[in-house]
């Protein structure tokens, strides 16, 4: 058997970490957060001096890039027809040009979840009635064998 440097059972460091040491981590945060002020007024300086590097990271804190917005779209579409029926409707209403795609996208996934929904209220109802006819079939074969034994002690 070789000789190693760490025995089984001994710590490598059997003093541990002192306690209230801080970790490299927690040294940087702290160090940043001490000076963020002065670096974000730094920042801001270097833009206004021309910096699009340091621009871009003012205006991506000030201003957020826009987020695309389809237009607002109203049309029929008949809630109690199945759902295929109603993400034909959506496609129909792309291909007259009353909806653009992204929105047509936006519903037809709705649609999907909304199936998904509607699968699990189903299977939730199955099962409900699988354990009361579960239930209602026991307790009829608990009476029947309690009129079998009735019988066989009468006769």
């Amino acid at each position: 058997m070789t000789d190693t440097k760490f025995k089984p059972g001994r710590s490598g460091n059997p003093g541990g970490r002192p306690p209230g040491a801080k970790n490299k981590k927690t040294l940087v945060a702290l160090a940043l957060d001490a000076s963020s002020e002065d670096v974000a007024k730094r920042v801001v300086q270097e833009a206004l001096q021309g910096d699009m590097t340091a621009a871009k990271l003012v205006l991506d804190r000030v201003a957020p890039p826009l987020r695309a917005e389809g237009p607002r779209v109203q049309f029929h579409l008949d809630p109690n027809a199945p759902l295929a029926a109603q993400g034909q409707q959506i496609i129909f209403a792309v291909s007259k040009g009353d909806m653009d795609v992204d929105t047509a996208q936006v519903l037809i996934n709705c649609l999907v979840s909304f199936a998904g929904l509607r699968e699990h209220d189903e299977l939730a109802k199955r099962i409900t009635e699988l354990e009361q006819n579960a239930l209602a079939a026991a307790t009829a074969g608990q009476v029947l064998g309690k009129v079998m034994q009735t019988a066989a002690e009468a006769s």
